[in-house]
């Protein structure tokens, strides 16, 4: 922004009142700097085939639209500070990373099968566990529903004790997000 001084004082003194208002109420940026900040954290979780997972370091991938929908921003200290985030229990694990572990139960039921994706083991009747020595010691056995034949059985669920999630980061501010947040500022500032 460039300010140029003539020679009327009068004119001079409005401008500096007004770019000082400006520079008091940071509410407008904040809330533009939180909308775009939304935005490109969804625009980063990438699009991917039904139930694929991203591979790690890149965002989450975009499966239900659950966790781009619920992101939001909130200004504090009249504007002097944005946060930008999601409320669910499991957006935290999908951008820093970390173990996963079962609180209620002795392992972790994790969907092998597409009939089980988005689904718990108590919505299967007739299901039973197969123990299973794979050589994880995280891995303990696999649930399963009874096949075609007597001897037959289709695997739903493996159980574990843990899993180490990798993180996948999208609530952060790369280089671009950096001009575009300059840019906020600017347009903010020459408004006078």
């Amino acid at each position: 922004m460039s300010l140029s001084i003539r020679s009327n004082v009068a004119k001079v003194s409005r401008e500096i009142m007004a770019l000082a208002r400006q520079v008091a109420d940071m509410g407008p940026v904040a809330r533009s700097f939180g909308a775009h900040m939304v935005r490109a954290s969804v625009r980063r979780m990438a699009r991917t085939a039904k139930w694929q997972p991203s591979s790690p370091g890149s965002a989450p991938a975009r499966q239900s639209g659950e966790l781009g929908n619920s992101l939001s921003w909130r200004e504090r200290s009249g504007g002097d500070v944005v946060e930008w985030g999601s409320h669910l229990a499991y957006a935290r694990i999908q951008d820093e990373g970390g173990t996963i572990r079962p609180r209620r139960a002795r392992a972790l039921t994790i969907p092998i099968d597409d009939r089980a994706r988005g689904k718990r083991a108590k919505d299967f009747a007739g299901l039973f566990m197969i123990p299973i020595d794979s050589g994880d010691p995280d891995t303990v056995g696999l649930l399963a529903i009874p096949g075609t034949s007597d001897d037959d059985f289709q695997p739903l669920f493996v159980l574990r004790t843990r899993v180490d999630m990798p993180a996948r980061p999208y609530l952060y501010i790369d280089d671009d997000d950096e001009a575009e947040l300059h840019s906020i500022l600017e347009r903010h500032l020459s408004r006078s």
